[in-house]
């Protein structure tokens, strides 16, 4: 139980550890929310012993539960050093975007957001009052903020109001920690989205919100979208 809130903790997700007395998540944003490292060495502690029973079996050695224990030490030795890498690479990652200027502006608000395999590999998000950059971050390599994208998120307007009353919209308020508004205009309406920049960019959304809103403020329809994690960080 304490392994699993402890994983949640480490990802991107979060988890909400002060329930009931606050629904805040909190999360330290350093692995992907499925990590092909971590399930891949949970999958050796699972079938390690497994095999070694199999081969025991065959040749008539008599079995125990060490070899179970020294697999389940061996995990979790792993995993600690896995999350020491990955906390180490992501401390260094969020220096090294905080160390620069964008638009002349310091950020106000940063993360660094960590891809699925490469532990060096990470997408940085900064956030200030007006626009948001959502630059590639590779820790191998000298980091270039010009390589970032500048998106401006929309604040306002008759549409965005509409959409941010309805069920949807309010649920995914109260789980989004990296909000991103945006508004496209259609033939007769606008289509209003609210992106979790955790999961997605403002041109590849991974979990959002979507209502599209008629000229006079009417909610036509409102839903959740998952389309998956970006392809790449730039």
């Amino acid at each position: 139980m304490l392994s699993h809130l402890a994983l949640d903790y480490t990802n991107v997700y979060g988890v909400r550890l002060l329930l009931p007395f606050s629904a805040r998540w909190l999360r330290l944003d350093m692995t992907d929310v499925i990590d092909p490292w971590i399930l891949a060495v949970l999958l050796v502690a699972i079938a390690a012993p497994a095999l070694a029973r199999l081969v025991s079996s065959e040749i008539g050695a008599r079995s125990g539960l060490e070899p179970k224990r020294g697999w389940a030490w061996f995990a979790l030795a792993a995993l600690l050093v896995y999350e020491g890498v990955r906390y180490t690479a992501h401390e260094r990652a969020l220096a090294v975007i905080g160390a620069r200027l964008y638009e002349g502006t310091v950020a106000p608000r940063l993360a660094a957001l960590p891809a699925r395999v490469n532990p060096l590999l990470w997408r940085g998000v900064v956030e200030t009052e007006d626009f948001v950059v959502i630059v590639p971050v590779d820790l191998m390599e000298e980091f270039d903020p010009s390589a970032g994208r500048i998106e401006y998120s929309a604040t306002s307007g008759l549409p965005l109001d509409a959409a941010r009353h309805t069920p949807a919209f309010e649920g995914f308020g109260r789980f989004a920690q990296l909000p991103f508004w945006k508004m496209t205009a259609l033939a007769d309406a606008t289509r209003v989205e609210l992106i979790d920049l955790r999961f997605g960019t403002p041109r590849r959304p991974g979990f959002e919100a979507i209502a599209v809103v008629d000229a006079q403020g009417r909610v036509r329809e409102s839903q959740f979208s998952f389309n998956g994690p970006p392809a790449s960080f730039k």
